[in-house]
């Protein structure tokens, strides 16, 4: 019986297993065909090492690019915010016009609210102590734009309130 192991078929008991055969136990022809792929597979390794190396450059892009688009949707979601939120500064510094002056109406194309870089457009309808009014104040940042209605009106005891306040669209 043929050992096909490291180990030589004669090896004695008392000898370490670092102890190889001189000659090798597998026929010529399957040496040969192991030393011809073990001659052409040198390079495996780089291939092995270059597809994880892609792997993982894909992986770190992908990761990189949605990040960037998150933080762009981000940026995009606080614009629109500070839109609103200046829209919103509008409609109560009408509200405050109103209540210091009940007759406070604004010129034909409204009056411009300036908060830094950004504005809000103001309009206060009908003019005169005519009640309810209705304000419309339209927030812009960069190229995002919000708008609000307010109806309000002025109670028997010359409080102001509101009665409706909603975002339309522009």
């Amino acid at each position: 019986m043929r050992s096909f192991g490291l180990l030589c078929s004669t090896a004695v008991k008392n000898l370490p297993l670092t102890t190889f055969c001189s000659r090798s136990p597998l026929p010529k022809t399957v040496m040969n065909y192991f030393n011809y792929f073990r001659l052409r597979s040198d390079g495996q390794a780089l291939v092995t090492l270059l597809i994880f190396v892609a792997t993982a450059l894909i992986v770190t892009s992908a990761a990189i690019a949605i990040s960037i688009i998150n933080i762009q949707a981000t940026s995009q979601f606080s614009q629109g915010q500070q839109a609103y939120d200046l829209a919103e500064a509008g409609v109560e510094d009408a509200i405050m016009k109103l209540v210091r002056n009940a007759s406070f109406d604004s010129p034909a194309p409204g009056y411009t609210l300036t908060i830094g870089t950004n504005t809000a457009q103001i309009i206060v309808t009908p003019p005169g102590f005519i009640s309810p009014k209705t304000i419309v104040s339209r927030g812009v940042v960069n190229q995002f734009k919000r708008k609000l209605q307010v109806v309000g009106q002025f109670n028997s005891d010359g409080t102001f309130s509101v009665v409706s306040w909603n975002e339309i669209d522009d």
